[in-house]
């Protein structure tokens, strides 16, 4: 079973996209006004990484893991 927009829980999550005929996710990058976009071989490819991830385990996730970090030390750098 696949989960869609509606099932995403991680908040870094931005949009599904198609560049060049390719399936990609887009969530926030590290640093303000950054994205990252993660490409896929197919669509069946996104889509189980978006159930396995986006859906779940986001903490998991790597790029979740580097934005967060980012976050984390934006805040600290702010004295927030």
């Amino acid at each position: 079973m696949y989960y869609w927009d509606e099932h995403i829980l991680c908040p870094f999550y931005l949009r599904d996209a198609t560049l060049r005929g390719r399936a990609a996710i887009v969530c926030e990058g590290i640093g303000e006004s950054i994205s990252t976009r993660q490409d896929f071989k197919t669509t069946d490819a996104k889509d189980r990484f978006k159930t396995l991830y986006c859906a779940n385990e986001y903490e998991q996730c790597r790029i979740y893991q580097a934005v967060n970090k980012d976050y984390e030390e934006r805040k600290e750098n702010s004295g927030a």
